[in-house]
């Protein structure tokens, strides 16, 4: 197990250790090196931490971020867990930063072309297609 050693007392023979101090100093190098790489636009791989109602919670690496609902797919889903599943693994573009209130937007669906763009050459003008209102 690895400690950081806080206290050294060579008088009394006693050595204090604390093992969260290391963690701590662990997430916090995640932190920064996740820091480093956030900027609009970045595509990021993260953990899939919490789902709720209105998107999914992600951690990039000591930070986390919202994927909300409307950034996941170009069609419509009814919940965050039709697409995913917590613990899963998955990549992500970064929308928005907000350094002051450490506020990450991110994008999925933003990952692939908007079929909207294309829908001029697969449905010509005058031409009949058949389809459920």
């Amino acid at each position: 197990m690895k400690v950081k050693i806080i206290k050294l007392n060579k008088r009394k023979g006693t050595i204090i250790c604390s093992r969260k101090i290391l963690i701590e100093e662990e997430k916090e190098r995640i932190r920064n090196e996740t820091l480093k790489k956030l900027k609009k636009g970045a595509l990021l791989k993260g953990k899939v931490k919490n789902i709720t109602d209105f998107g999914v919670f992600v951690d990039l690496g000591g930070l986390d971020g919202l994927l909300h609902k409307a950034d996941m797919s170009w069609g419509r889903i009814s919940h965050p867990s039709e697409l995913f599943s917590i613990g899963e693994e998955i990549e992500v573009i970064v929308l928005d930063y907000d350094p002051e209130n450490q506020k990450i937007a991110l994008g999925y669906k933003q990952k692939k072309p908007d079929p909207w763009l294309t829908v001029k050459d697969k449905y010509p003008v005058g031409s009949k297609v058949k389809g459920k209102v």
